[in-house]
């Protein structure tokens, strides 16, 4: 079949393509329309060495840099989870709420991130907020020298947890691009697999 006889096939059965299409869309729709909306609110955490800044600040960075990827792991652990689930008193277990929590580095930088999402946009920001101050809290336990009040490491909030103002799930219009996408190809293939099955007369 070359380009010419295709194109006449496509011709021929547009409406088996046009039904998988709309069929698609209307599944995809319906999706869309039934899902719960998620929020997403952030907090910036900036980490520091202030003494080692006085003395080497190459070595100061270096350090940081590698510190922030520690915290990353600490910030997703259930230990910190469990800390900001007794704080806000939550009915829910640690592993269930730190499924919501996301910490991640920025590359080649001290900066930390946490994420944290729910269907409420102020209860995500709260979520994000708690957690930051917590993982603070937790870092200063940890780096504080034994007889030493004062930690090798300062953890730093920069940026406040914000309020989102609209839903990263689900996404309309990304939704109706992928199953506009979607449709076309299942409608093209069925065509085909009909065009085979069941010849012109």
């Amino acid at each position: 079949m070359n380009l010419r006889e295709y194109v006449h096939m496509l011709g021929r059965r547009w409406r088996i393509i046009a039904s998988v299409l709309l069929c698609i869309l209307g599944i995809n729709l319906i999706i869309t329309l039934r899902a719960d909306p998620v929020y997403q609110s952030q907090t910036r955490l900036f980490v520091s060495t202030p003494d080692l800044i006085l003395t080497d600040p190459l070595q100061a960075g270096s350090f940081a840099i590698q510190r922030v990827s520690t915290y990353v792991d600490l910030a997703n652990d259930d230990e910190l989870a469990s800390r900001v689930v007794g704080q806000l008193r939550l009915k829910v277990s640690s592993s269930s709420f730190a499924a919501r929590i996301t910490a991640v580095a920025v590359p080649e930088t001290v900066i930390l991130v946490i994420s944290a999402t729910d269907s409420d946009p102020r209860v995500a920001q709260e979520y994000s907020q708690i957690t930051a101050q917590q993982l603070i809290e937790y870092v200063e336990e940890i780096e504080s020298p034994e007889g030493k009040q004062k930690p090798a490491v300062k953890v730093a909030i920069v940026t406040p947890a914000e309020l989102p103002s609209s839903p990263i799930s689900p996404r309309p219009v990304r939704n109706f691009g992928l199953a506009l996408l979607v449709g076309l190809l299942l409608g093209v293939g069925a065509a085909n697999v009909w065009e085979q099955l069941v010849p012109r007369p």
